[in-house]
């Protein structure tokens, strides 16, 4: 496999800031080696830093030296998952295509692959997740468009397929739609708390790779298992997430993360407020 190093510097070559003490702070970038193949890249911590804070390896900065060594143990996965698609034969050319707006603009197109799977398998299985679980939702809406809704009236029903927001959308899901619509709610809306959790934990959203890996699944039904407010506006009485729903809640994700056309699913947006 050759030797793999991943470091963080500070990019002295941009427009610095004045942090905390007067010191003068830089952001975060990343040198890569790889088979003796380099790249720099912009970290995904975007505090900036100073040189004295860099030096002393964060000391007084305890989350982010977790953030950097998480982000290091990260990349180092991806890189390895790579190099082994390589030897298998397996390389996936088409995830320079993923991030439309990127160029992978290197004469060596090693370099621009190994950008392209970094890129791909740290971004967040949220968008993916969201939009599939607000298709599942819109779909049986416009099924049900064919029948009756339960509005009070016209008014009601222009101002909710308008920018209603997410109680009164909740209230009509709940009001209108089925078992199987509430849950997708509820996972939808779950996830989000849960991303937040696991960003501040490693400065990254749900990476693709951490769930390829099965490093979330764990974290995820105990947060849903130990999750027991009553107050979201999205929980009404008589809906519960025993057990059984949150491991139908794992293959649903699995099942899109793991789809054959997972690129197109998490590339799309969403066309509704659902």
């Amino acid at each position: 496999m050759g030797k793999i190093t991943v470091r963080h510097y500070l990019n002295t070559k941009l427009k610095p800031e004045v942090c905390n003490d007067n010191y003068i702070c830089f952001p975060i970038y990343l040198t890569i080696t790889v088979n003796s193949k380099n790249i720099k890249r912009k970290s995904h911590i975007t505090e900036f830093v100073s040189a004295k804070e860099l030096e002393n390896d964060f000391v007084d900065m305890p989350q982010i030296k977790t953030h950097l060594d998480y982000e290091a143990d990260l990349i180092t996965r991806i890189i390895r998952l790579y190099i082994s698609d390589i030897d298998n034969r397996a390389i996936k050319n088409n995830l320079v295509s993923f991030f439309d707006l990127k160029g992978y603009n290197s004469k060596d197109n090693f370099i621009n692959l190994l950008n392209a799977y970094i890129d791909f398998y740290s971004h967040s299985i949220y968008e993916a997740v969201y939009n599939q679980c607000s298709s599942k939702i819109e779909n049986e809406v416009f099924e049900r468009l064919k029948t009756v809704f339960n509005f009070a009236d016209k008014t009601e029903a222009q101002r909710f397929f308008s920018y209603q927001n997410p109680i009164e959308e909740a209230d009509f899901i709940y009001k209108n739609l089925s078992r199987e619509s509430i849950e997708y709610l509820v996972l939808r809306e779950r996830l989000k708390s849960f991303l937040a959790t696991y960003a501040n934990k490693t400065g990254y959203d749900i990476p693709l790779i951490d769930w390829k890996e099965n490093l979330i699944q764990g974290e995820l039904k105990a947060f849903l298992e130990t999750y027991r407010r009553k107050s979201e506006y999205y929980i009404k009485d008589g809906f519960s997430i025993d057990k059984a729903l949150i491991e139908k809640y794992i293959s649903i994700i699995d099942n899109i993360v793991n789809a054959d056309d997972y690129i197109q699913i998490a590339k799309s947006r969403r066309t509704t407020d659902f």
